[in-house]
């Protein structure tokens, strides 16, 4: 029957009472469709996707449905966010298929695990006539299905073309060319909606940029964005942090859900501007962000949860959104006069007859008594699902943003939760030497793809430097090895992202997405490990991998900005800080220390502050005056500074 109601996946746990006689992804599934010869009819999605609960409602819910599922197929029901590859493998065949792409996924597949058909959401009435075609084509002409699901498989067995490393220059220009041409001028972002943020091309933009034209556009890209974004109907003025996408070019109304991924990325930018430049409104933004992580997707004393759902009491963004006559009543009459003079606020709403917070001009500071107002009221409702998984590659990447924030906004907050979820994934989620990429009550499970490597990798290479405790780069570099011994294929010089059974093909993707390519993020791990420890092989297999680049790189850089960064990083006298400081210096001392030096922007430069000299790069440097003592490392040959850096 039904069997999720043994799962942990919030997402699965909401189809565990469907009429639909669901099974988990696995060797049980296969062996049943076997057995009984039924296609297996594949959903996947994920607990705060707004359509996925509409199918569930719809069809899986709907009786007719769900008898007619029972009789005439195996059904598997996959959370997204626990199997990715599988999500991936099969999403890639449903954008073949159909040209487009997105949750719930829909694909049916043959008794080899094959896709022949495939789609997103569908309406009822359509998703049965579809069933019952699939059905009677099973069993009348097996050999067409045969036939369509042999040549989907080629296609994705297909290797990714590979070519000599492209010459940086060239790929930089065109870059910027395209970067130009893509952005909305006027807006931020790209043109046209939806609007998407666009964090990892501006990240990109500012580290690869050398000239000051790149320079000035990067910076004039990233504010832009960011101040119609953060201005917006996108982010959450009321409580912090960002909604997924705009679902117009404006910014105005957002699709409500909440990903941790997306927060990552959202204050890795700001920290990066905040670098570049002091922003009053950034920063406001940046603890906003910061707050809201720490009340809503915290574990106490530990890691982030992954999700806030966009529905609540059956409707998409009933939680965040506001009635006029509401605020009117809450807010005294100067505030209400102020925030209507500065927000598009009527009694006939801005959106289905209700009001989202969306201006064209970035709040003044004097506003944040009323957010703290309207937050105490919004609490008392009913609140969207959270979903508490908590998944180890997300977290990576929120570890590197709180890292990076620490350091440029000297903040002890930030280093103390990037600090409490490192050690709790490590705790929790690395045992007998292998990391798992998720925990749900107690329980780590599904061995961890190689994006988990790569980010958590990643965040703890961040943490070393901003908390100087050389553990952090010893469980990096334990890391790098475990993940090399599952996912590197050394005679030909590249990783794949699976370990997973029963997948059709091997993933090696260089090109970002929502989060950034694993592979180049692993390339420009390997290089910090080989500068920031005595590992020399990394700095060779790094070299070697950028050596065998895809040729989609040249074709279109925008999509594979991780990559460009690391091919950028190669072509930089890469150089480290080591400041030994007096035992004395607090924590906040030393962010206060690397805050000085983040803002003489740097951005391949990595550096690390501590009194004790058993971190790697720390190792035979000595306190020689009062407080601090610097060296600057530009590969293996330091020598001491006066100051925080020199040339």
């Amino acid at each position: 029957m039904n069997e999720l109601d043994k799962e942990k996946s919030p997402y699965l746990k909401q189809h565990a009472h469907n009429p639909v006689h669901w099974k988990a992804w696995g060797k049980s599934a296969f062996d049943l469709a076997q057995s009984e010869n039924k296609p297996i009819f594949l959903s996947i999605g994920y607990s705060t996707c707004h359509w996925c609960h509409v199918m569930e409602k719809e069809s899986f819910e709907n009786q007719e449905i769900a008898d007619f599922l029972n009789d005439h197929f195996v059904s598997i029901k996959i959370d997204r966010e626990e199997l990715p590859e599988v999500d991936s493998q099969y999403m890639q065949a449903v954008q073949i298929m159909t040209r487009r792409g997105g949750w719930p996924m829909s694909v049916f597949l043959d008794l080899k695990l094959r896709p022949f058909y495939g789609g997103t959401y569908f309406a009822p009435k359509h998703f049965l006539a579809l069933l019952q075609k699939i059905t009677e084509l099973w069993k009348t002409n097996q050999s067409e299905i045969q036939r369509a699901s042999q040549d989907l498989e080629k296609i994705l067995q297909a290797k990714h073309s590979k070519s000599s490393r492209p010459p940086f220059e060239k790929i930089k220009t065109k870059f910027f060319e395209l970067f130009q041409n893509q952005v909305d001028a006027t807006l931020g972002g790209h043109e046209g909606a939806p609007k998407f943020p666009m964090n990892y091309e501006l990240l990109c933009a500012h580290r690869i940029a050398t000239t000051d034209t790149e320079k000035a556009l990067a910076l004039k890209t990233s504010q832009l964005t960011l101040e119609k974004m953060l201005s917006g109907g996108i982010w959450d003025h009321v409580g912090g942090g960002i909604h997924r996408y705009s679902t117009d070019e404006q910014w105005r109304v957002p699709h409500f859900e909440k990903m941790l991924y997306d927060q990552a990325s959202l204050l890795s930018i700001l920290a990066e501007n905040l670098a570049l430049q002091d922003n009053d409104f950034f920063k406001t933004r940046a603890e906003s962000l910061i707050e809201y992580l720490h009340r809503d997707l915290k574990i106490p004393g530990g890691a982030f949860y992954s999700a806030e759902d966009a529905d609540s009491e059956g409707h998409e963004g009933t939680f965040y959104i506001w009635d006029f006559l509401e605020l009117k009543k809450v807010l005294t009459t100067e505030e209400f006069s102020n925030i209507s003079q500065h927000f598009e606020i009527s009694e006939s709403g801005n959106w289905e007859g209700k009001i989202v917070f969306h201006s064209s001009k970035t709040d003044p500071s004097s506003f944040k008594g009323i957010w703290s107002k309207l937050l105490a009221l919004r609490s008392l409702r009913p609140r969207p699902l959270r979903d508490e998984k908590v998944i180890c590659s997300w977290n990576g990447l929120m570890i590197s943003a709180l890292s990076r924030y620490a350091r440029v906004c000297a903040s002890p907050l930030a280093l103390q939760m990037a600090e409490e979820a490192a050690d709790f994934i490590f705790k929790n989620c690395y045992l007998n030497k292998k990391l798992y990429r998720r925990w749900i009550e107690g329980e780590a499970k599904f061995e961890a793809q190689l994006e988990d490597y790569a980010f958590f990798i990643e965040g703890l290479i961040e943490l070393s430097q901003s908390s100087g405790d050389e553990k952090y780069l010893e469980r990096a570099i334990e890391l790098q090895e475990t993940a090399d011994a599952i996912f590197y294929r050394s005679s030909e010089n590249y990783y794949v992202s699976n370990t997973q059974e029963h997948l059709l093909r091997e993933n090696e993707d260089y090109s970002d997405n929502v989060t950034p390519s694993a592979v180049s993020t692993q390339i420009l791990n390997l290089i910090w490990l080989g500068e920031l420890s005595t590992k020399t092989e990394y700095l060779d297999r790094a070299e070697k991998l950028l050596e065998q680049v895809t040729d989609a790189l040249d074709r279109y850089p925008l999509g594979y900005s991780r990559l460009l960064e690391a091919l950028g990083l190669t072509q930089t006298e890469r150089e480290s800080v080591a400041v030994v400081c007096s035992p004395t210096y607090s924590i906040l001392d030393r962010l206060l220390e690397h805050k000085k030096i983040e803002k003489m922007y740097k951005p391949f430069r990595k550096t690390i502050i501590s009194h004790d000299n058993t971190h790697p790069l720390l190792k035979g440097k000595v306190l020689k005056h009062e407080k601090l003592s610097f060296y600057v490392c530009r590969g293996k040959t330091c020598k001491e500074a006066q100051d925080h850096y020199e040339n």
